[in-house]
């Protein structure tokens, strides 16, 4: 049976027509169900309604693929489920879809998290926003390079505000993890019978001996705070940010292997500890926040 057969058919149904595109058939009543925007429909006569829909026809074959009985959603990026989440809970109100939609959503947090937060964002998903906003911990957000989707045009205004804070103090409980027991503390914490003696190398006067340890935990704490949770590449700091140190046979022989069995043991694990403080406490589920964005709105 044809699309234009089943339009004139004993089943109610629903016609989305365009003037450049083919026209979408599809059961009356199944669109009631969905959405409160047709649920005038149900006293209309058992005749074809045409509703003109503005978005073009790739869109709202997407859009109809999402929620129709028997069809198979297809979505291969944030950006083409954005438009279907816009048409489905922005325009047609369908909340029965926001459990599907958030799985779809989830499955982009890995790839797409700055994208996947904005949507959260927009629609209320705490959760979500979450889940992204751990991901985005990866991203130096707070580098300047990062570049913003256009699904951030329909996030609230503050949300962006929002996540470089959260980003900010978990890069800050980050860098407190190896700083709040002092360099020093490092060093006492090398495995039994490891020597962390240097072969007397200076640098400038000042680095000699366990010196270029603590500059290396340092400067460790530091790249780990703009990246919370991304791995720092070690043997990049270790030959470029050390010091001199590094040019040491006996140092890079024994130091370094302790180094990797310190950050693995202690420092890796206190990092996710403290940031994972943070993880309880989001900005935008405080009542602080949740009051300054009324008020933004508002404006």
């Amino acid at each position: 049976m044809t699309p234009r057969q089943m339009s004139y058919c004993a089943l109610q149904t629903t016609s989305t027509s365009m003037s450049t595109a083919p026209s979408f058939h599809s059961l009356r009543h199944s669109s009631v169900i969905c959405s409160p925007c047709h649920r005038g429909d149900a006293t209309e006569p058992s005749t074809t309604v045409i509703v003109q829909m503005t978005e073009d026809s790739s869109t709202l074959n997407d859009f109809l693929r999402f929620w129709y009985p028997g069809a198979t959603p297809k979505v291969t990026d944030a950006s083409q489920l954005a438009e279907i989440l816009q048409l489905a809970l922005g325009k047609y109100d369908m909340e029965m879809l926001v459990p599907l939609s958030k799985v779809f959503l989830g499955a982009f947090v890995p790839t797409e998290p700055l994208t996947v937060f904005a949507l959260a964002m927009r629609f209320g998903w705490d959760d979500m926003a979450l889940s992204a906003a751990r991901e985005c911990l990866k991203l130096p957000l707070r580098s300047g390079r990062q570049t913003l989707s256009k699904e951030w045009v329909y996030a609230p205004g503050t949300a962006y505000h929002a996540l470089i804070d959260y980003h900010y103090r978990c890069g800050e409980a980050a860098r407190t993890a190896a700083e709040t027991r002092g360099p020093h503390g490092w060093v006492v914490e090398f495995p039994p019978g490891v020597s962390v003696k240097c072969c007397g190398l200076t640098w400038n006067g000042d680095l000699f001996g366990t010196g270029w340890v603590m500059n290396f935990f340092h400067k460790f704490a530091e790249k780990a705070s703009y990246t919370p949770l991304a791995a720092v590449d070690t043997t990049w700091l270790f030959d470029n940010l050390a010091g001199p140190s590094a040019l040491c046979a006996v140092c890079r022989s024994y130091p370094y292997r302790a180094i990797l069995r310190i950050i693995d043991k202690y420092y890796a694990p206190r990092v996710k500890e403290e940031v994972a403080k943070v993880y309880s406490r989001p900005i935008w589920t405080e009542p602080i926040y949740i009051c300054w964005q009324a008020a933004v709105m508002a404006i």
